[in-house]
């Protein structure tokens, strides 16, 4: 059984399955919210890092650090989707597209 606070409880009962006792076993640590934005792959990345990080010094339960670490993971892929269908829609429009580092010119070899 959890609390509102994070802190789970063991409860005793007596064979009538009335409550008499209850016990605090362990606290958990509270998730601090980032302040990071989401809405960039750098954003999702700089998050991870920090998960990771909790996780590595113990302040972040490995197991809460697994989820975190796998929505930012969906997060990741659906900006990196977004972004390819952006491209798609500008290939198919007939949109020219910037690549970085080559020249895509129409240049006359004959």
């Amino acid at each position: 059984m959890a609390t509102r606070t994070g802190e789970i409880v063991d409860v005793d009962y007596a064979e009538s399955g009335v409550a008499t006792s209850m016990s605090v076993r362990h606290t958990l640590p509270k998730i601090s919210a980032s302040k990071l934005p989401l809405d960039t792959l750098e954003g999702v990345r700089r998050e991870l890092a920090r998960v990771y990080r909790e996780m590595r010094a113990g302040t972040l339960p490995a197991q809460q650090g697994t989820r975190l670490t796998y929505v930012l993971g969906e997060v990741g892929k659906l900006l990196a989707l977004t972004r390819l269908e952006v491209r798609i829609e500008q290939l198919e429009a007939g949109t020219p597209l910037q690549i970085e580092g080559s020249d895509h010119g129409d240049d006359d070899e004959s």
